[in-house]
């Protein structure tokens, strides 16, 4: 999700690769047909860390492999196995100040949907306690 074009990236893998190597990636997601949930974490992936450019679905990351010609193995979307929390969150990227302010903002006033998809909850200390979706694929080069 830091890649300015995840397509030249997964072309340039399958260049490199022998025939029948494979490619694997985990990465945070996106749910299919969530476009109300992509836009806002999305944007305040950015808000906290300007190198992000974005976290894709698994129909984009099927595109993508699809794309450079691997053969694809396998795509799981799962949760976190363990909750984040906002505060842990922030401080892992220095995100702080105004724009650590409007990421915490957007958390608190997140739509109900965005806030179940992710599993949003405030805890008791005050911090807020998320998850977010992941993929994991497994793709190999054609012999």
């Amino acid at each position: 999700h830091h890649f300015l074009s995840v397509l030249k990236f997964v072309t340039e893998a399958y260049r490199v690769l022998q025939p029948g190597g494979r490619l694997l990636v985990a990465d945070t997601s996106e749910p299919d047909n969530a476009p109300e949930g992509d836009a806002w974490h999305n944007h305040i992936e950015v808000l906290r860390d300007g190198s992000h450019v974005r976290n894709y679905t698994p129909r984009e990351w099927r595109g993508f492999v699809a794309g450079a010609g691997f053969v694809l193995e396998e795509l799981d979307q799962v949760g976190e196995s363990v909750p984040i929390t906002l505060r842990a969150w922030l401080k892992k990227a220095g995100c702080h100040g105004e724009a650590a302010a409007e990421v915490r903002r957007l958390f608190l006033e997140a739509p109900a949907a965005v806030a179940r998809t992710f599993s949003i909850t405030r805890m008791p200390d005050g911090d807020i306690r998320f998850q977010w979706v992941r993929i994991g694929l497994s793709a190999r080069k054609p012999v």
